[in-house]
């Protein structure tokens, strides 16, 4: 196939890739869009990339960018400045997966990591996407994101928008007071650099002043010890770390607002990223994706191309507080595929039970676990 134009505004379901790539890339992008009955077209000049994409609001159906190229990376955060392109994700091309290259992707708001030149693995994630391309939904309820650091509000709410909220910005103490004593509020998310440094923090005030909403604050590890200590007495207020995915913040809300209800689990969930290659039982060619959450059985692993429920899976993974990668199988219990969803607690991905094989690695992942339940709790 040729390579695409330069296009001044996508086509409602093009695949747009962002910057220059070598014609190899450009073909195989080409190849994938083809297998999803898709268009790929190229945006070679990324300033301004992001308003052309909602030029005569038709957006893209998906962005490609390459997970090493600054300026693509910089692109792709303009977009996730654009909210009407919060729906829209973002895979980026790379040559090795590692866990820095997740958490790097997920820190300028990309989705996926796709090998570079493998049209297949584009094509799977496309079809996927393709497939619950549905106008975002809403449902009734809204977040108030309280942060001086712009990205990190954008980012942040783009998560929380996801799941069908509206979303409110706040950049200062006074401003996130304000937005918190709305009574549709479902939960508000604060940065601890707003709290004063003596004296009672915000969501003190906020419980001081009546307002009972939920309140996830975020703070570096570093911190976190003396921001914990501040809110220990106050209901419904929890810390979470915010160098952290911009999505994890929804399982901290989840369990949050759930307040330690029993689900009947043997082991607690825990939030827990790692680099997780799978593969169907007897197939010969590893996907990857980032691990979300782990219990003691299973885990939930995100990625935009989930296996089915109840398929077989070969798993590969390091453990918590582990020097060594264990291989495991399971079998997929349920998945949620990209797209608006206003029951979404976690992102695309999919959730697999352990299997009873493959003992001695399944202790070593079990061992790796307790070690670091017992560290988190």
């Amino acid at each position: 196939m040729s390579a695409p134009t330069a296009a001044s505004a996508a086509t409602q379901g093009d695949v747009v890739v962002l910057g220059r790539a070598a014609p190899s890339v450009v073909n195989a992008v080409e190849q994938a869009a083809h297998a999803a009955r898709l268009r790929a077209r190229v945006e070679v000049d990324v300033r301004g990339a992001a308003a052309r994409l909602l030029a005569g609001g038709r957006h893209p159906l998906a962005v490609v960018c390459d997970a090493t190229s600054t300026e693509g990376r910089d692109a792709c955060l303009a977009i996730r400045h654009e909210p009407q392109l919060a729906n829209v994700p973002i895979m980026a091309l790379i040559d090795g997966f590692n866990d820095l290259a997740f958490e790097e992707l997920y820190e300028w708001g990309g989705d996926d990591l796709v090998p570079r030149g493998d049209a297949a693995a584009l094509a799977r994630r496309l079809r996927q996407v393709a497939t619950n391309a549905v106008p975002l939904a809403r449902r009734a309820g809204t977040a108030v994101v309280a942060d001086p650091d712009r990205r990190t509000r954008l980012l942040t709410g783009r998560a929380l928008r996801n799941t069908g909220l509206s979303v409110l910005f706040a950049v200062d103490a006074a401003e996130a007071l304000r937005e918190a004593a709305r009574p549709e509020l479902v939960v508000v998310v604060q940065a601890t650099d707003l709290d004063p440094p003596q004296g009672p923090t915000l969501a003190e005030q906020a419980r001081n002043a009546g307002i009972a909403t939920p309140w996830v604050i975020t703070s570096p590890p570093r911190r976190a010890a003396q921001v914990r200590a501040r809110i220990a007495s106050l209901p419904k207020v929890t810390v979470h770390d915010a160098f952290g995915a911009p999505e994890n913040v929804l399982f901290v809300i989840n369990e949050l607002v759930r307040g330690g209800v029993a689900e009947g689990r043997a082991s607690k969930r825990l939030l827990y990223g790692t680099t997780l290659l799978f593969r169907h039982a007897g197939g010969e060619k590893d996907e990857a994706g980032f691990t979300f959450n782990i219990s003691a059985g299973g885990l939930f692993a995100r990625t935009l191309a989930p296996p089915s429920r109840n398929a077989e899976l070969w798993l590969e993974l390091r453990p918590p507080r582990s020097d060594r990668r264990v291989r495991l199988e399971g079998r997929v219990v349920w998945a949620r595929a990209f797209g608006p969803n206003d029951a979404a607690t976690v992102p695309a991905g999919f959730a697999v039970q352990f299997a009873e094989t493959a003992p001695a690695d399944l202790q070593r992942f079990r061992d790796g676990y307790g070690a670091f339940a017992a560290e988190v709790s």
